[in-house]
């Protein structure tokens, strides 16, 4: 007979936990409050270190159906649009780590992800303790995490997110090309990527001391957006001005958490290790966590050990890459010159293998 794994929460990780245990033989359940999945952030980047573990589950190839490959990963100067760090990324991950680095709309990934799955709405708030393993993957707000680990709440960062989806024609397509771009300035940045050949997705990350705003989604105002970035480059402001809606959100953080594993509960990305946007690893990190749960359960401990080093390091690399991206000092402005003389092409990989070979 078959073990029962109860997973709450019908997110990335939590649908991933799925597939993977049921690779492994285990009966999994999954429960979701939403009746359905709006655009809870348009698009994603998946590094290889997630797409290698959806090519070992048997969905690449449905994934890369709906993705978008970008040829390289840039770092620009916002003001000036100079580059400061270009790794090449299309064709050299798959040659180098084994798997692609793809793009893609989340909703789009959250359907080949739910394909062959049973997901039962209306779920209980907690785990049921009578199933064999308890799978907490309710996201950076759950329950679970705060029933674990009482006294470690998640503080506001002074960060809040902005993002658009916007139609790329031809100038546009010509301004701004298929990377992955970081374009770092004083006190804030950008991020732009395509997740198809004529839609680029942006997310801008502003400072702000406090955040008012009901809900973690909200809209937010374009014409504020355009005025908080008015002396950028105007390849910058090009991408904003085509935006007719944004929403955005404050960014949460906690630091690493005391426990994850309780008997036989366990928490899985998010709910585990908030991840900051600052090195595109969200997603990945919750599949990572999804495979290895697969790979150590029924033994929690194992899990527990085998990916608290390794999140809270990405974790801290997250929180340090919003300083630099910011130039909050100048150890951080000199940070970004040493990458412009240093990080070029493969070399650049020196540093990016810590995260994409796992």
């Amino acid at each position: 007979m078959s073990k029962r794994a109860q997973i709450i929460g019908a997110g990335i990780g939590g649908l991933t936990a799925a597939h993977a245990l049921q690779a492994k033989g285990w009966e999994a359940q999954i429960f979701e409050r939403a009746e359905f999945f709006g655009e809870v952030g348009a698009g994603l980047q998946l590094s290889p270190n997630a797409t290698g573990i959806l090519k070992r589950i048997g969905l690449l190839d449905a994934v890369r159906a709906h993705a978008f490959e970008p040829e390289a990963a840039t770092i620009r100067h916002g003001l000036d649009a100079r580059i400061l760090m270009y790794a090449p990324l299309k064709g050299f991950c798959t040659r180098v780590y084994g798997a692609p680095y793809l793009h893609i709309y989340r909703p789009a990934l959250h359907e080949v992800l739910r394909q062959g799955l049973d997901i039962e709405l209306a779920h209980p708030a907690t785990p049921d303790p009578k199933a064999d393993m308890c799978v907490a993957a309710q996201g950076l707000h759950s329950s679970t995490t705060t029933q674990l680990n009482p006294e470690q709440p998640l503080g506001f960062t002074g960060q809040v997110a902005w993002r658009g989806l916007i139609h790329a024609d031809a100038a546009l397509k010509k301004s701004i090309p298929p990377h992955a771009t970081v374009w770092a300035g004083p006190g804030q940045h950008l991020v732009t990527y395509y997740i198809a050949e004529n839609s680029l997705n942006f997310v801008a990350v502003t400072e702000q001391d406090t955040w008012q705003d009901q809900g973690w989604d909200c809209l937010g105002e374009p014409a504020e957006l355009i005025a908080r970035f008015k002396n950028w480059h105007p390849k910058v402001k090009d991408v904003l001005a085509a935006a007719s809606q944004v929403r955005r959100w404050a960014l949460f953080d906690r630091a690493p958490l005391d426990r994850w594993v309780d008997q036989n509960t366990a928490l899985l990305g998010d709910a585990a290790h908030p991840m900051l946007p600052f090195l595109a690893q969200g997603a990945a990190q919750a599949i990572e966590d999804a495979w290895a749960l697969a790979a150590y359960a029924p033994d929690l401990k194992a899990y527990e050990r085998i990916r608290k080093k390794r999140t809270a390091r990405l974790q801290t690399w997250a929180r340090s890459n919003a300083r630099i991206y910011h130039q909050a000092r100048v150890l951080d402005r000199f940070k970004l010159l040493i990458s412009k003389a240093v990080f070029r092409g493969p070399q650049a990989h020196m540093l990016l293998w810590q995260i994409f070979s796992r």
